[in-house]
């Protein structure tokens, strides 16, 4: 089972470079990510060909948009017609992966095939201190509305 990792980034590649080293970090080995640039910089194009370059077996894809926040709602709908994994995770540039954590996501969907989506799990630091988490939560365990997911939901496709 493949992982695609998923990061909306907009005007912060000090972030983004941190995102992609905990990325780079995973006792899982079979990934890919597909960055999506809001109003791509030349700065953040230069991040991902370094990346790419240091990662030559795996799949990379840098995507940009001409407009500012153009991904903000449309980036996850655009991202199944643009990746080749199996389970894909969303994250933004400002988010970190623990180092097991893409291990941990592909055994949930392996031991549990009836999953087709999983949302959570989210530690909040301030001052190097926790201040709060969520755990991981599945459909089956707080359905959601349509409302929840409409942002998700709406705009446009790749073709």
């Amino acid at each position: 089972m493949k992982i695609g990792v998923l990061i909306r980034t907009f005007n912060r590649p000090e972030l983004l470079v941190q995102s992609l080293a905990s990325l780079s970090l995973q006792t899982v080995d079979d990934w890919e990510v597909i960055i999506f640039d809001d109003m791509g910089s030349q700065e953040n194009f230069n991040i991902y060909s370094q990346f790419k370059k240091s990662n030559p077996t795996k799949r990379i894809v840098y995507v940009t948009s001409m407009e500012a926040r153009d991904f903000y709602k449309h980036f996850w709908r655009c991202s199944s017609s643009l990746s080749k994994s199996d389970v894909l995770v969303k994250l933004d540039d400002d988010d970190l992966l623990s180092r097991d954590c893409l291990e941990f996501l592909l055994s949930v969907y392996e031991n549990h095939p009836e999953i087709d989506f999983t949302y959570g799990s989210t530690f909040r630091f301030k001052d190097d201190k926790l201040v709060g988490q969520e755990e991981c939560k599945t459909p089956h365990d707080h359905p959601p509305t349509p409302h929840a997911w409409a942002g998700y939901l709406a705009g446009p496709t790749i073709s």
